[in-house]
Protein backbone atom coordinates (compact mmCIF):
# COMPACT_ATOMS: atom_id res chain seq x y z
CA UNK A 1 0.00 0.00 0.00
CA UNK A 2 1.12 3.54 -0.61
CA UNK A 3 2.11 5.21 2.63
CA UNK A 4 -0.45 7.68 3.91
CA UNK A 5 -3.32 6.17 1.94
CA UNK A 6 -3.65 2.72 3.50
CA UNK A 7 -1.33 1.99 6.39
CA UNK A 8 -1.12 -1.79 6.09
CA UNK A 9 -2.11 -4.64 3.81
CA UNK A 10 -4.74 -5.81 6.31
CA UNK A 11 -6.12 -2.32 7.00
CA UNK A 12 -9.73 -1.38 6.54
CA UNK A 13 -10.79 1.08 3.89
CA UNK A 14 -12.59 3.64 6.04
CA UNK A 15 -15.33 5.64 4.34
CA UNK A 16 -16.81 9.04 4.93
CA UNK A 17 -20.18 9.60 3.26
CA UNK A 18 -21.53 12.74 1.62
CA UNK A 19 -25.32 12.63 1.58
CA UNK A 20 -27.96 11.16 3.87
CA UNK A 21 -30.62 9.94 1.42
CA UNK A 22 -31.92 6.43 0.85
CA UNK A 23 -29.02 5.55 -1.47
CA UNK A 24 -26.52 6.30 1.33
CA UNK A 25 -28.51 4.06 3.66
CA UNK A 26 -28.36 1.25 1.10
CA UNK A 27 -24.63 1.87 0.69
CA UNK A 28 -24.04 1.39 4.43
CA UNK A 29 -26.06 -1.84 4.42
CA UNK A 30 -23.90 -3.09 1.53
CA UNK A 31 -20.70 -2.10 3.35
CA UNK A 32 -21.61 -4.39 6.24
CA UNK A 33 -21.46 -7.38 3.89
CA UNK A 34 -18.05 -6.48 2.41
CA UNK A 35 -14.74 -7.38 4.05
CA UNK A 36 -12.17 -4.77 5.11
CA UNK A 37 -14.40 -1.71 4.80
CA UNK A 38 -16.20 0.47 7.31
CA UNK A 39 -17.96 3.82 7.60
CA UNK A 40 -16.66 6.31 10.15
CA UNK A 41 -18.31 9.64 9.28
CA UNK A 42 -21.09 11.33 7.35
CA UNK A 43 -21.48 14.87 6.05
CA UNK A 44 -24.88 16.55 6.09
CA UNK A 45 -25.79 20.19 5.58
CA UNK A 46 -27.86 20.03 8.77
CA UNK A 47 -27.09 18.34 12.08
CA UNK A 48 -30.67 17.08 12.41
CA UNK A 49 -30.54 15.16 9.11
CA UNK A 50 -27.10 13.80 9.93
CA UNK A 51 -28.23 12.62 13.37
CA UNK A 52 -31.36 11.05 11.90
CA UNK A 53 -29.21 9.22 9.33
CA UNK A 54 -26.97 7.80 12.07
CA UNK A 55 -30.00 6.52 13.97
CA UNK A 56 -31.42 4.95 10.81
CA UNK A 57 -28.25 3.02 9.96
CA UNK A 58 -27.54 2.12 13.62
CA UNK A 59 -23.86 3.00 13.32
CA UNK A 60 -21.77 5.00 15.79
CA UNK A 61 -20.19 7.47 13.39
CA UNK A 62 -19.26 11.14 13.44
CA UNK A 63 -21.66 13.67 11.92
CA UNK A 64 -20.04 16.64 10.18
CA UNK A 65 -21.87 19.72 8.96
CA UNK A 66 -18.67 21.21 7.52
CA UNK A 67 -17.34 19.23 4.56
CA UNK A 68 -13.80 20.60 4.82
CA UNK A 69 -13.66 19.48 8.45
CA UNK A 70 -14.67 15.96 7.49
CA UNK A 71 -12.06 15.86 4.73
CA UNK A 72 -9.39 16.78 7.30
CA UNK A 73 -10.31 13.71 9.37
CA UNK A 74 -7.29 11.37 9.26
CA UNK A 75 -9.50 8.37 10.03
CA UNK A 76 -11.09 8.63 6.58
CA UNK A 77 -9.42 6.96 3.58
CA UNK A 78 -12.19 7.28 0.99
CA UNK A 79 -15.33 9.29 0.34
CA UNK A 80 -18.60 7.98 -1.07
CA UNK A 81 -20.45 10.87 -2.75
CA UNK A 82 -24.24 10.56 -2.93
CA UNK A 83 -25.21 14.22 -3.19
CA UNK A 84 -27.26 15.85 -5.99
CA UNK A 85 -25.58 15.56 -9.40
CA UNK A 86 -24.96 19.30 -9.54
CA UNK A 87 -22.73 19.08 -6.44
CA UNK A 88 -20.56 16.15 -7.57
CA UNK A 89 -17.85 18.06 -9.41
CA UNK A 90 -16.86 20.50 -6.66
CA UNK A 91 -17.04 17.77 -4.02
CA UNK A 92 -14.87 15.41 -6.08
CA UNK A 93 -12.24 18.13 -6.47
CA UNK A 94 -12.32 18.84 -2.72
CA UNK A 95 -11.98 15.16 -1.83
CA UNK A 96 -9.04 14.56 -4.17
CA UNK A 97 -7.37 17.77 -3.00
CA UNK A 98 -7.60 16.44 0.57
CA UNK A 99 -6.00 13.13 -0.52
CA UNK A 100 -9.11 10.96 -0.31
CA UNK A 101 -10.05 8.17 -2.69
CA UNK A 102 -13.43 8.84 -4.34
CA UNK A 103 -16.38 6.57 -5.12
CA UNK A 104 -19.07 8.82 -6.62
CA UNK A 105 -22.64 7.96 -7.53
CA UNK A 106 -23.57 8.01 -11.19
CA UNK A 107 -23.39 10.23 -13.12
CA UNK A 108 -19.96 11.21 -11.85
CA UNK A 109 -20.19 14.65 -13.48
CA UNK A 110 -22.47 16.32 -16.03
CA UNK A 111 -20.06 17.98 -18.48
CA UNK A 112 -16.98 16.87 -20.38
CA UNK A 113 -15.07 19.90 -19.13
CA UNK A 114 -15.68 18.88 -15.52
CA UNK A 115 -14.39 15.38 -16.23
CA UNK A 116 -11.24 16.68 -17.93
CA UNK A 117 -10.37 18.78 -14.87
CA UNK A 118 -10.81 15.76 -12.60
CA UNK A 119 -8.69 13.67 -14.95
CA UNK A 120 -5.89 16.25 -14.84
CA UNK A 121 -5.99 16.35 -11.04
CA UNK A 122 -5.82 12.55 -10.85
CA UNK A 123 -2.72 12.60 -13.06
CA UNK A 124 -1.03 14.74 -10.41
CA UNK A 125 -2.10 12.33 -7.64
CA UNK A 126 -1.15 8.80 -8.75
CA UNK A 127 -1.64 7.48 -5.21
CA UNK A 128 -5.38 8.20 -5.33
CA UNK A 129 -8.17 6.11 -6.85
CA UNK A 130 -11.43 7.30 -8.37
CA UNK A 131 -14.44 5.32 -9.58
CA UNK A 132 -17.99 6.04 -10.69
CA UNK A 133 -20.49 3.89 -8.79
CA UNK A 134 -22.24 2.42 -11.84
CA UNK A 135 -23.59 -0.64 -10.04
CA UNK A 136 -25.00 -2.50 -13.06
CA UNK A 137 -21.64 -3.08 -14.77
CA UNK A 138 -20.19 -4.81 -11.69
CA UNK A 139 -22.99 -7.37 -11.28
CA UNK A 140 -22.01 -10.99 -12.08
CA UNK A 141 -25.05 -11.18 -14.38
CA UNK A 142 -23.69 -8.26 -16.38
CA UNK A 143 -20.56 -10.25 -17.16
CA UNK A 144 -22.73 -13.27 -17.96
CA UNK A 145 -24.63 -11.19 -20.50
CA UNK A 146 -21.41 -9.94 -22.09
CA UNK A 147 -20.15 -13.53 -22.40
CA UNK A 148 -23.38 -14.62 -24.14
CA UNK A 149 -23.48 -11.86 -26.77
CA UNK A 150 -20.96 -13.55 -29.13
CA UNK A 151 -23.35 -16.52 -29.39
CA UNK A 152 -25.85 -14.24 -31.14
CA UNK A 153 -23.65 -13.92 -34.21
CA UNK A 154 -23.42 -10.59 -36.06
CA UNK A 155 -25.64 -8.16 -34.18
CA UNK A 156 -28.76 -6.62 -35.70
CA UNK A 157 -29.58 -4.31 -32.81
CA UNK A 158 -30.85 -3.96 -29.25
CA UNK A 159 -33.73 -2.43 -27.33
CA UNK A 160 -32.93 -1.35 -23.77
CA UNK A 161 -35.92 -0.27 -21.67
CA UNK A 162 -36.02 1.34 -18.23
CA UNK A 163 -39.51 2.59 -17.43
CA UNK A 164 -40.73 3.07 -13.88
CA UNK A 165 -43.78 4.78 -12.40
CA UNK A 166 -42.03 6.18 -9.33
CA UNK A 167 -43.53 9.61 -9.99
CA UNK A 168 -46.98 10.90 -10.94
CA UNK A 169 -47.75 14.13 -12.76
CA UNK A 170 -50.55 14.80 -10.29
CA UNK A 171 -47.95 14.94 -7.51
CA UNK A 172 -46.31 17.90 -9.24
CA UNK A 173 -49.34 20.16 -9.45
CA UNK A 174 -49.12 23.46 -7.58
CA UNK A 175 -45.55 22.80 -6.47
CA UNK A 176 -43.46 25.96 -6.25
CA UNK A 177 -40.30 23.87 -6.30
CA UNK A 178 -39.79 20.66 -8.26
CA UNK A 179 -38.37 17.57 -6.54
CA UNK A 180 -34.66 17.29 -7.32
CA UNK A 181 -35.18 14.20 -9.50
CA UNK A 182 -36.92 16.43 -12.07
CA UNK A 183 -34.85 19.59 -11.60
CA UNK A 184 -32.39 20.96 -14.13
CA UNK A 185 -30.80 23.02 -11.33
CA UNK A 186 -29.93 19.75 -9.62
CA UNK A 187 -28.63 18.37 -12.96
CA UNK A 188 -31.20 15.59 -12.80
CA UNK A 189 -33.86 14.23 -15.12
CA UNK A 190 -34.51 10.75 -16.43
CA UNK A 191 -31.59 10.72 -18.90
CA UNK A 192 -29.10 11.26 -16.07
CA UNK A 193 -30.95 9.10 -13.53
CA UNK A 194 -31.94 6.07 -15.62
CA UNK A 195 -30.54 6.57 -19.11
CA UNK A 196 -27.01 6.64 -17.75
CA UNK A 197 -27.37 2.96 -16.82
CA UNK A 198 -28.41 1.99 -20.34
CA UNK A 199 -25.61 4.00 -21.92
CA UNK A 200 -23.02 2.42 -19.63
CA UNK A 201 -24.39 -1.02 -20.51
CA UNK A 202 -24.19 -0.28 -24.24
CA UNK A 203 -20.63 1.04 -23.96
CA UNK A 204 -19.50 -2.10 -22.16
CA UNK A 205 -21.36 -4.55 -24.40
CA UNK A 206 -21.04 -2.87 -27.82
CA UNK A 207 -18.36 -0.18 -27.61
CA UNK A 208 -18.54 3.52 -28.47
CA UNK A 209 -21.30 4.53 -30.91
CA UNK A 210 -20.68 6.59 -34.04
CA UNK A 211 -23.41 9.10 -33.15
CA UNK A 212 -26.32 9.49 -30.73
CA UNK A 213 -29.80 11.03 -30.70
CA UNK A 214 -32.25 11.75 -27.89
CA UNK A 215 -35.87 12.94 -27.91
CA UNK A 216 -37.15 13.92 -24.44
CA UNK A 217 -40.40 15.06 -22.89
CA UNK A 218 -39.79 17.84 -20.37
CA UNK A 219 -41.72 18.82 -17.26
CA UNK A 220 -43.72 22.00 -17.93
CA UNK A 221 -41.79 24.14 -15.48
CA UNK A 222 -38.94 26.66 -15.94
CA UNK A 223 -36.72 24.27 -13.96
CA UNK A 224 -38.20 21.12 -15.48
CA UNK A 225 -35.93 18.35 -16.74
CA UNK A 226 -36.91 15.31 -18.81
CA UNK A 227 -39.29 12.71 -17.38
CA UNK A 228 -39.48 10.51 -20.49
CA UNK A 229 -37.35 10.01 -23.55
CA UNK A 230 -36.24 7.72 -26.33
CA UNK A 231 -32.87 7.72 -27.98
CA UNK A 232 -30.65 5.83 -30.36
CA UNK A 233 -26.99 4.88 -30.29
CA UNK A 234 -25.80 4.37 -33.86
CA UNK A 235 -23.14 1.76 -34.60
CA UNK A 236 -21.63 0.78 -37.94
CA UNK A 237 -23.93 -2.17 -38.65
CA UNK A 238 -26.70 -1.88 -36.02
CA UNK A 239 -28.46 0.52 -33.66
CA UNK A 240 -29.26 0.39 -29.95
CA UNK A 241 -32.58 2.00 -29.00
CA UNK A 242 -33.20 3.18 -25.45
CA UNK A 243 -36.53 4.00 -23.81
CA UNK A 244 -36.57 5.66 -20.38
CA UNK A 245 -39.15 7.24 -18.10
CA UNK A 246 -40.00 7.72 -14.43
CA UNK A 247 -43.75 8.26 -14.80
CA UNK A 248 -44.54 5.27 -17.03
CA UNK A 249 -44.24 1.61 -16.08
CA UNK A 250 -43.63 -1.31 -18.42
CA UNK A 251 -43.28 -5.06 -18.19
CA UNK A 252 -41.56 -5.26 -21.58
CA UNK A 253 -38.15 -6.93 -21.50
CA UNK A 254 -34.98 -5.59 -23.06
CA UNK A 255 -33.50 -7.54 -25.95
CA UNK A 256 -30.23 -7.91 -27.81
CA UNK A 257 -30.68 -9.60 -31.16
CA UNK A 258 -28.36 -11.05 -33.76
CA UNK A 259 -28.39 -13.33 -36.78
CA UNK A 260 -28.10 -16.48 -34.64
CA UNK A 261 -30.34 -15.65 -31.71
CA UNK A 262 -31.71 -13.19 -29.16
CA UNK A 263 -30.92 -12.42 -25.54
CA UNK A 264 -33.96 -11.50 -23.46
CA UNK A 265 -33.23 -9.49 -20.30
CA UNK A 266 -35.94 -8.93 -17.71
CA UNK A 267 -34.28 -5.60 -16.88
CA UNK A 268 -31.18 -4.07 -18.49
CA UNK A 269 -29.64 -3.03 -15.16
CA UNK A 270 -30.96 -5.51 -12.57
CA UNK A 271 -30.46 -8.52 -14.87
CA UNK A 272 -32.24 -10.98 -12.60
CA UNK A 273 -33.46 -13.18 -15.46
CA UNK A 274 -31.62 -13.84 -18.73
CA UNK A 275 -32.91 -16.07 -21.53
CA UNK A 276 -31.02 -17.11 -24.65
CA UNK A 277 -33.25 -17.82 -27.67
CA UNK A 278 -31.29 -19.51 -30.47
CA UNK A 279 -32.20 -19.58 -34.15
CA UNK A 280 -32.77 -23.35 -33.94
CA UNK A 281 -35.66 -22.60 -31.51
CA UNK A 282 -33.80 -23.83 -28.42
CA UNK A 283 -34.35 -21.78 -25.27
CA UNK A 284 -31.90 -21.56 -22.38
CA UNK A 285 -32.67 -19.84 -19.09
CA UNK A 286 -29.39 -18.59 -17.65
CA UNK A 287 -28.84 -19.11 -13.93
CA UNK A 288 -28.13 -15.73 -12.34
CA UNK A 289 -26.47 -15.41 -8.90
CA UNK A 290 -28.75 -13.88 -6.28
CA UNK A 291 -27.36 -10.75 -4.61
CA UNK A 292 -28.99 -9.37 -1.48
CA UNK A 293 -27.71 -5.84 -2.08
CA UNK A 294 -26.78 -4.83 -5.63
CA UNK A 295 -24.32 -2.22 -4.36
CA UNK A 296 -22.01 -4.87 -2.90
CA UNK A 297 -20.15 -5.73 -6.14
CA UNK A 298 -19.22 -2.10 -6.88
CA UNK A 299 -17.88 -1.62 -3.34
CA UNK A 300 -15.90 -4.85 -3.62
CA UNK A 301 -14.49 -3.75 -6.99
CA UNK A 302 -13.49 -0.32 -5.72
CA UNK A 303 -11.86 -1.82 -2.64
CA UNK A 304 -10.00 -4.40 -4.72
CA UNK A 305 -8.64 -1.71 -7.04
CA UNK A 306 -7.23 0.20 -4.09
CA UNK A 307 -5.80 -2.74 -2.12
CA UNK A 308 -4.21 -4.26 -5.23
CA UNK A 309 -3.11 -0.84 -6.53
CA UNK A 310 -4.70 -1.68 -9.88
CA UNK A 311 -4.16 1.65 -11.60
CA UNK A 312 -4.81 0.09 -15.03
CA UNK A 313 -8.32 -0.97 -14.03
CA UNK A 314 -9.05 2.50 -12.70
CA UNK A 315 -7.93 3.94 -16.05
CA UNK A 316 -10.17 1.52 -17.95
CA UNK A 317 -13.17 2.62 -15.91
CA UNK A 318 -12.20 6.28 -16.26
CA UNK A 319 -12.38 5.94 -20.04
CA UNK A 320 -15.89 4.49 -19.74
CA UNK A 321 -16.96 7.36 -17.47
CA UNK A 322 -15.43 9.90 -19.83
CA UNK A 323 -17.22 8.41 -22.84
CA UNK A 324 -20.53 8.17 -20.98
CA UNK A 325 -20.20 11.80 -19.84
CA UNK A 326 -19.60 12.92 -23.43
CA UNK A 327 -22.58 10.95 -24.75
CA UNK A 328 -24.96 12.22 -22.06
CA UNK A 329 -23.93 15.81 -22.70
CA UNK A 330 -24.30 15.41 -26.47
CA UNK A 331 -27.76 13.86 -26.12
CA UNK A 332 -28.93 16.54 -23.73
CA UNK A 333 -27.59 19.49 -25.71
CA UNK A 334 -28.79 18.16 -29.07
CA UNK A 335 -32.24 17.72 -27.53
CA UNK A 336 -32.23 21.42 -26.66
CA UNK A 337 -32.13 21.49 -22.87
CA UNK A 338 -29.24 22.45 -20.65
CA UNK A 339 -28.34 22.63 -16.98
CA UNK A 340 -27.86 26.04 -15.32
Amino acid sequence: MKEGILMADNAELRFGIIGTGWISQKFVRALRAVDNVSVVAVYSRTLSKGTSFVKTISEHIIVYTDLDQMLLDKQIDAIYIASPNSAHYTQIISCLTHEKHVLVEKPAVVTSNQFLKIEKLLQKKPNLYFMEAMKNIFLPSFEQTAALIPQLGPLDGANLIYLTSDLKKSDLQNLQRLPSVLSRKAARGVLYDLGVYLISSALNWFGTPIKVEYYPKLIDNPDGADYYGHGTLFYKTFNVDILIGNMTSSQAPSEIYGSQGTLVLNHPTHLENITLLKKDNTTTDIKVPAISNTMMPEIEHFTKIIFSENYEEMQRLLILTKTSTNILQTMRENAGFDFP
